[in-house]
């Protein structure tokens, strides 16, 4: 991935979340949300995408704008 905009270089700790996430999300699989075994039904369902504490925490100290502030 190449960005440019932000910090150059990006902190540690930013690029660190980034990669834990992605990671997360590459390798998560999805899971059986219902089952019915006589009528033969299954439904499958991805896992709910959010952004994690650690990914929260590591972005909001180096956040420019926070919507708030010009």
């Amino acid at each position: 991935m190449v960005y440019s905009h932000g910090y150059d270089p990006v902190p540690e700790d930013v690029a660190e979340a980034v990669l834990t996430e992605a990671q997360y999300l590459l390798t998560v699989q999805p899971g059986i949300a219902s089952m019915t075994v006589g009528g033969e039904s299954l439904s499958f369902s991805a896992p709910a995408a959010g952004m994690p504490l650690v990914w929260t925490r590591a972005v909001d100290r180096y956040r420019l704008n926070r919507g708030d502030l010009p």
